[in-house]
């Protein structure tokens, strides 16, 4: 039997297509205080068609594993489109796909190989085991520093933290813009209201600039230092002079009074043996 306009409704609504990228950046600025960079970066790499079955549910909520949220809501589309699909070819009555559940051991596989997609981890293949010669350093040619001239599309974006799936540092150019976002190199999108705070724009010769503008403020510095230390020492030395000054004034006063003493206590004795 055809399936029932109810099945039709159903199907219809889980018929998957392909995310647009007005949908994909919508949701991405919705959930940028969730996403962190590993989540966002797995999300950039799926297909359209899977953005949109993970876009489906709505927002995410803050949660541990978001990578793994993601992939079970990629799931959780796919088994419903299985499961309307077998009632619409059936016959009209709907019955519970029933699935075998894989086992303990494959379930864990199942999460290693996800873990291991999600967190590649390259190794150096020794020396001895190698195929090839390996690679000649002297013919390596030394990448140019990528830096730019504008602040826009065809400019260059430098990752300030370990963020938008970058590395710290890691130097990307803008291709495109939506009205809230940067598009740039590797699929990847940058909220332009994080300028400054999460990333900034590389303009050639500005670190140049940034770095002489920095050498001179630290030789002003010093030069502020030094002139404030010579004048601290020149106070401490008038202090000192003014101190053994007055010391040499209070010994005087004190020489001459001593010597005033002496000279009324010879007139005294002098007087004395006129009377006697």
């Amino acid at each position: 039997a055809p399936a029932t306009e109810e099945e039709k409704q159903m199907l219809r609504q889980f018929a998957p297509r392909a995310a647009t990228d007005q949908e994909r950046d919508r949701w991405l600025i919705k959930n940028a205080r969730v996403l962190n960079d590993k989540a966002r970066g797995v999300f950039m790499d799926m297909g359209p068609m899977d953005q949109y079955r993970v876009m489906f549910e709505g927002d995410l909520k803050e949660a541990r594993d978001l990578v793994e949220i993601l992939y079970g809501r990629v799931k959780r589309f796919l088994d419903m489109e299985q499961q309307l699909r077998g009632m619409s070819h059936g016959n009209g009555e709907k019955k519970e796909v029933k699935k075998k559940e894989p086992s303990k051991k494959l379930q864990e596989l199942s999460k290693q190989i996800a873990h291991s997609m999600a967190n590649p981890e390259y190794q150096e293949v020794p020396e001895s085991e190698r195929r090839t010669a390996g690679v000649n350093q002297e013919l390596e040619v030394k990448k140019p520093i990528l830096e730019g001239t504008v602040k826009g599309v065809g400019g260059v974006i430098e990752a300030m933290f370990k963020k938008y799936a970058l590395a710290k540092g890691e130097r990307v150019q803008v291709v495109a813009e939506t009205k809230d976002l940067w598009k740039v190199t590797g699929e990847r999108t940058i909220p332009k209201a994080q300028v400054n705070k999460g990333w900034k724009w590389v303009i050639k010769g500005a670190d140049e600039e940034a770095k002489k503008k920095a050498e001179e403020d630290a030789k002003k510095k010093e030069a502020l230092e030094k002139k404030r230390q010579e004048e601290e020492q020149k106070e401490a030395e008038e202090e000192a002079k003014k101190k053994e000054g007055g010391k040499d004034a209070k010994k005087k006063d004190k020489e001459k009074a001593k010597k005033s003493d002496e000279k009324e206590k010879g007139k005294e004795k002098a007087k004395e043996k006129e009377k006697a």
